[in-house]
């Protein structure tokens, strides 16, 4: 009797092993004949990343590193790689009207417009706010080692993610960078004019009354060897720095900068050149402003980012140390920004468009790599919640620009508009040049009437 129940207690103990080790291969994804088809997708991304260089061997690239980050943990899925330009929509389309589509692009929001019969992948899945993101990121052992915070996008971003509305989205934002005006901390204590800034623990809103009369403080105390700042519009290169300029200062909009309000700002900035408080750009553009701003020549420059601050890291001097700032407003100010992040254009194969979302997912979302995507372009999170990275000197102020987004518009914008803007602000500010070549007497208002007719006809 003893012998037999020794042997039922091994007959159980044993049956309880089987199933455990068949619970734990259950677990662990089954047998070799249960394990998903292997899935590529092809991945055409902006080449903006700090790591990637020319980035032609794709060799330590940071988009690599990305791809192999994912298919760590996604053994089934191969990610076919390739890069694409700062100006690639005319490459893109002629890429997909041969026939040459990809699965996921790493781009600005507007995918749409260059589609030829083709069609952009829902992520609301991933992207609603009321969704938190999952994580999937591993460090090198394979284990997660974060957990993901939840979706804050500012309802601007959201909206240019949305071409109906915020009922699906097909452009999932990574990555904002809002244009700022900023001044060089040091030039202005020795000038004495630090006081004449706004107190910075807020949003650092100003007004344009503020902001002549620091320029009236520079232009007095200034060595001659620095000047205040450069008007610039000598190409449409950084043109939002202008415009941010006309439209925020009296609260007028672009599309009717023609009214009260856009007539006196840009009646105020000529005056401000013409007073000799701005140097007149009419050759110099974004880059020259920056750079002089860089070298120490100019106290402040109309238009400065995260990523120009990064980019010129190396060219910083001692006595250089940046204070970003609004552009002055009436009001609340409305920043322009650049956005970038990810569209899935759909295959019609389920399982390729599945994995193609997946890993949109884990570029916007992982705890790890999220945070990477966004500081290696220079540029902030788009989720509120995963900007930690963000933690050095005045670049704690960018997290509270994201309150400040207005519509996204500086990639909605045609050449044409921008070109349209430029000649408006050379009539404005070089009338005796255009007068003496076109014949044409010029006035703010009749330009800016002009203007206004161009963009609605864009």
């Amino acid at each position: 009797m003893r012998k037999t129940k020794s042997l039922l207690c091994v007959l159980v103990f044993l049956l309880f092993l089987s199933s455990a080790v068949s619970c734990k291969k259950t677990d662990s994804g089954g047998s070799s004949s249960e394990s998903p088809e292997s899935v590529t997708i092809k991945w055409w991304s902006m080449k903006i990343f700090a790591s990637d260089g020319d980035a032609g061997s794709e060799k330590d690239s940071f988009v690599k590193e990305l791809a192999e980050a994912y298919t760590a943990s996604h053994s089934n899925v191969i990610i076919d790689i390739s890069y694409l330009p700062y100006t690639y929509e005319d490459e893109l389309a002629a890429a997909i009207s041969s026939g040459e589509v990809p699965d996921v692009v790493f781009a600005r929001p507007g995918l749409d417009k260059v589609l030829e019969g083709q069609k952009l992948a829902d992520l609301s899945g991933i992207i609603s706010p009321e969704i938190p993101a999952e994580a999937s990121a591993a460090d090198s052992s394979g284990e997660k080692t974060k957990a993901a915070l939840p979706i804050d996008i500012p309802e601007p971003i959201l909206k240019a993610a949305s071409a109906d509305g915020g009922k699906t989205y097909n452009f999932y934002p990574v990555a904002v960078s809002p244009y700022l005006m900023a001044f060089n901390k040091n030039i202005l204590e020795v000038a004495g004019a630090l006081s004449l800034l706004p107190k910075l623990d807020g949003n650092r809103s100003w007004t344009m009354e503020e902001y002549k009369a620091l320029l009236k403080e520079l232009a007095e105390k200034l060595p001659d060897s620095t000047d205040t700042g450069i008007f610039f519009y000598g190409s449409t290169a950084g043109s939002v720095a202008t415009q941010s300029l006309a439209e925020n200062a009296f609260g007028s909009q672009l599309a009717s900068i023609n009214d009260a309000n856009g007539v006196k700002a840009l009646g105020e900035l000529k005056a401000l050149v013409d007073d000799g408080l701005l140097l007149n750009g009419y050759s110099a553009q974004a880059e020259d402003s920056v750079s002089a701003f860089i070298e120490g020549s100019l106290a402040h420059s109309l238009i400065y980012t995260l990523g120009y601050d990064l980019n010129y890291k190396e060219a910083k001097k001692d006595n250089f140390n940046a204070i970003f700032m609004p552009y002055p407003s009436s009001g609340d100010p409305k920043l322009y920004y650049t956005l970038l992040g990810a569209s899935v254009i759909d295959s019609g194969d389920a399982a390729r468009t599945s994995a193609a979302i997946d890993f949109v997912n884990f570029i916007a979302n992982d705890p790890i790599y999220s945070p990477e995507v966004a500081g290696r372009s220079g540029s902030l999170s788009a989720n509120k919640n995963n900007n930690a990275f963000i933690q050095s000197g005045d670049y704690q102020y960018l997290i509270k620009t994201l309150d400040m987004l207005g519509d996204y518009k500086n990639g909605a914008q045609s050449e044409e508009v921008k070109t349209a803007w430029v000649n408006t602000l050379r009539d404005v500010f070089t009338p005796d040049l255009v007068e003496k070549s076109s014949g044409r007497e010029i006035d703010i208002s009749s330009s800016l009437d002009q203007f206004v007719k161009t963009v609605a006809e864009k």
